[in-house]
């Protein structure tokens, strides 16, 4: 018996048993499965409480003038690199493409990105050169400061510039297109993408280990010397801090190409959670100390007494 009929009056007759059969494994198709469903909410979630953490990271540099040191002044734009970041890499999820807003989105998401790796790169370099000195400087005063924020600033956005400009200039040239915003709102080929994107990475976090082993070795011949003061010692234990927050940071990623490589959806969920979090690795690696929190207690309590003094010449004259 034949399950699809043709009658007459060109009308169709389906058998029930198939037709419910159909409608099963279409509504099968439209469930989500658990696993899909962990990886789409870790994708949002993630970054978002990653910049939570990262706008207090900044507050608290902006609240507590004693974190404004050379070292401060690196996490705090590691922080702001970041943030921005991995809010450009949000918005390419509700950009239509191909468009004009895709391509430009794209282009600023990978600018982002590459800026974020080259302060991690650039504050492991300083901290590795601070080691090179017989004597270190955490702090800078005056015009030094305004001099080294600006060499280090421009120094940060050149890579990035260089990098996609060529990204542009050779698609151009080759298929006359910009390399963004085409297949999606980033870059158009896994070439572009291996080459400026998975290289800087590999780059940065080879570069970030070297010295975090350098400086390992460093602080060992440090603690070593009886000369050397307590605080010196623990100058070196709080530059160590950073050098081990941009390295684990650049490694993280390394997850995240494994898990492209072998297609694990364990890996991927893995790879979101640290890559999405890594605002909140800063916040803990920068904020969550004693002295984070002494210093906090000691400004409210400053804040308190001015607030005191400025009340009580209007208690007096009342």
């Amino acid at each position: 018996m034949n399950s699809l009929v043709v009658t007459e009056n060109n009308e169709l007759n389906v058998c029930t048993e198939v037709l419910e059969k159909y409608l099963k494994l279409a509504q099968g198709h439209k469930t989500i499965k658990p696993i899909a469903l962990a990886i789409y909410i870790l994708t949002y979630v993630c970054p978002l409480i990653s910049a939570l953490c990262l706008l207090l990271t900044l507050v608290a540099y902006l609240a507590l003038p004693d974190l404004r040191t050379v070292p401060g002044f690196n996490a705090v734009l590691l922080s702001l690199s970041l943030l921005l970041a991995q809010m450009a890499l949000i918005c390419l999820s509700f950009i239509p493409t191909p468009s004009t807003l895709c391509t430009s989105v794209g282009i600023i998401t990978h600018f982002l990105w590459l800026w974020h790796f080259s302060w991690s790169f650039l504050s492991s370099l300083h901290m590795f050169q601070m080691f090179t000195d017989k004597i270190p400087e955490a702090t800078m005063k005056g015009g030094k400061k305004l001099i080294y924020a600006a060499r280090v600033t421009t120094l940060s956005l050149i890579g990035p510039l260089v990098v996609v400009l060529a990204v542009i200039v050779s698609s151009y040239m080759t298929s006359h297109t910009f390399g963004y915003g085409h297949m999606s709102c980033f870059l158009d080929s896994l070439f572009l993408l291996g080459l400026s994107v998975v290289a800087p990475i590999c780059f940065v976090s080879i570069c970030n280990l070297t010295f975090l082993g350098i400086t390992v070795a460093r602080i060992r011949e440090i603690n070593q010397l009886t000369s050397l003061s307590s605080v010196e010692v623990e100058q070196h234990k709080y530059f160590l801090l950073y050098v081990k927050l941009s390295s684990v940071t650049g490694v993280f990623w390394v997850v995240t190409f494994v898990a492209e490589a072998i297609d694990s959806d364990v890996l991927w969920i893995i790879s979101l959670v640290l890559n999405g979090l890594q605002g909140f690795t800063i916040f803990v690696c920068f904020l969550c100390k004693k002295r984070i929190y002494q210093l906090f207690s000691s400004r409210s309590r400053s804040l308190s007494a001015q607030t005191a003094c400025v009340q009580q010449p209007a208690k007096t004259g009342d």
